[in-house]
């Protein structure tokens, strides 16, 4: 059973199933999947350099799960004991989950930006837009990812 204050755009926005014929207006959360790296910025730079082997990018949050920043494997000192504040790609680009999803994957395609951090109002990480997965949901290629686990 689900209660949700925010009704059903809330609904939606969780991904959540829908009925009926719509009109619908997607929205990112429909498209979220959860983010498999995290950091702290007291991290170092040797551990990082170790989770980078297998990921693209470590989003890099504080105690509470706030984005503070991305790492990327261009961005790794040569050192092993940097701190990961002192090199981390400071504020990058959110969006909230009820961002409209076609205008996004434009945005998307017009920057050049494969994947986008999607965040709470108060920028608490939730996960990641993919762009392509977006872009196939909105072909009706693909069905939303299950995001009960997360």
């Amino acid at each position: 059973m689900f209660d949700l204050v925010g009704g059903k755009s809330e609904w939606r926005e969780v991904g959540l199933p829908m009925q009926g014929t719509g009109p619908f207006r997607y929205v990112a959360g429909q498209v979220l999947t959860p983010v498999t790296v995290t950091c702290r910025p007291d991290a170092l730079s040797g551990d990082i350099r170790e989770v980078l082997r297998s990921h693209p990018v470590c989003t890099v949050v504080n105690e509470d799960l706030v984005v503070q920043g991305r790492v990327r494997r261009t961005d790794l000192p040569a050192e092993d004991d940097v701190r990961v504040a002192d090199f981390m790609q400071l504020g990058p680009a959110t969006v909230q989950r009820r961002e409209e999803l076609s205008a996004l994957v434009e945005r998307m395609r017009d920057k050049g930006a494969r994947t986008i951090l999607v965040t709470t109002p108060k920028g608490e990480l939730l996960g990641l837009v993919d762009r392509g997965d977006a872009e196939r949901f909105l072909a009706g290629a693909i069905s939303p990812p299950d995001i009960s686990e997360g």
